[in-house]
């Protein structure tokens, strides 16, 4: 999903093959959806901090937080906004398009011998202006940190028990 540079892309190469919902289900969804996310975000936190070793659960694991500006060259799309683009390169900073706030959590893996840090997305949200970037990604934050107190836990109890 990283690669995804549009919902237009993701439904191109991955969701056309799995389902008959058209495009514009896609787009209607993201906009009007009332799902519950936090469990996507939280199956997927447990899933890659049970990929990390036994010998490197000491190693510390990062949450990242990220804002991502997708440019669209219409106007007829949802909450679509002029956004500054401090890296524009189009001869303005400014853009149309959608801003995209992502977490994603680092995990200690190893790799030829050495410590490397596997990326894996928890989340994406579109930010629509209501809150600001940061609220809306310490809202992301909050729904997965359950998971985090619960392996804590029960890593915690394993080494009591021993």
């Amino acid at each position: 999903m990283e690669s995804a540079a549009s919902i237009r892309s993701l439904y191109r190469h991955f969701l056309a093959g799995i389902t008959k919902k058209s495009l514009n289900a896609f787009y209607y969804a993201c906009s009007y959806a009332k799902a519950d996310y936090s469990r996507f975000m939280n199956t997927t936190a447990d899933m890659a901090l049970n990929l990390i070793p036994e010998k490197l659960q000491s190693q510390p694991v990062f949450l990242c937080i990220d804002d991502t500006m997708v440019s669209k060259f219409g106007k007829k799309f949802e909450d679509v906004s002029k956004l500054f683009d401090h890296a524009a390169h189009n001869g303005s900073n400014y853009l149309n398009g959608h801003c995209f706030v992502s977490v994603m959590l680092c995990v200690p893996v190893w790799n030829k011998g050495r410590i490397h840090y596997l990326s894996v997305p928890l989340g994406y949200r579109m930010w629509q202006k209501k809150e600001s970037k940061l609220e809306l990604a310490a809202s992301m934050i909050r729904h997965v940190m359950p998971v985090f107190h619960e392996k804590k836990m029960s890593s915690s109890s394993a080494t009591a028990g021993m």
